[in-house]
């Protein structure tokens, strides 16, 4: 399933800049809802993750177990394309049978048949464009300080509903607030989905020291 490419076109509305000195794990519900991530698209996995947002590839061979595309289950990174509006899906080992039949190039990959994400060449054209990030499990943690501090896009009404189901503790733990590269306090973040707006927010995480 492909995001919006409309949605994927739109160019952010408003800025948001935190000093977090808490736990990255607080950012984990938004990670796993999905994040829109700007890259050189129309090439394969490997290179999109690996040159384009600087995974280690060690990393995406060992430690990323499974991987979905548009909601299709991954078995080979160097013939998968990220495309305009993909939705990608990373996820350390998941437990149990599921976790086994899902993994990819693992044992039972090819008893999956059709709903295998399909095998394809990379046609790059250096286009810039969007596609949505999902973490789960330890790949928030792992992955989620680097890739926030590099920025990415969230709808205003997801990082709303986000802001909103924090307790103030999580509040607490903000050392900084800048809007649009204006200081800003937590009562600046309440107003964040609250207009009705559908537009997008670049947000940026910077964890303290």
């Amino acid at each position: 399933m492909h995001e919006n490419p409309e949605l994927c076109r739109q160019r952010p509305t408003s800025e948001l800049s935190l000093i977090w000195k808490g736990s990255m794990s607080a950012f984990s519900p938004l990670l796993q809802k999905g994040v829109l991530v700007e890259a050189s698209l129309g090439d394969t996995m490997r290179t999109v993750l690996c040159r384009g947002l600087g995974l280690d590839p060690g990393y995406l061979d060992n430690r990323i177990n499974t991987i979905f595309l548009d909601g299709q289950p991954v078995d080979n990174v160097d013939k998968a394309v990220i495309k305009e509006g993909s939705v990608l899906a990373l996820s350390a080992a998941m437990p149990g049978f599921v976790g086994a039949a899902l993994r990819k190039g693992g044992y039972y990959a090819g008893m999956r048949g059709s709903i295998t994400h399909p095998e394809e060449t990379a046609d790059a054209q250096g286009n810039i464009g969007m596609f949505t990030l999902k973490l789960f499990n330890q790949t928030c943690e792992e992955l989620g300080p680097d890739l926030l501090a590099r920025g990415v896009l969230v709808r205003e009404s997801d990082l709303g509903e986000f802001l909103a189901a924090k307790p103030e503790a999580f509040r607490q733990d903000l050392k900084e607030i800048l809007i649009n590269g204006k200081q800003s306090s937590v009562d600046d973040l309440k107003s964040i989905g609250r207009r009705g707006e559908t537009g997008l927010i670049l947000l940026r995480v910077s964890m303290e020291g």
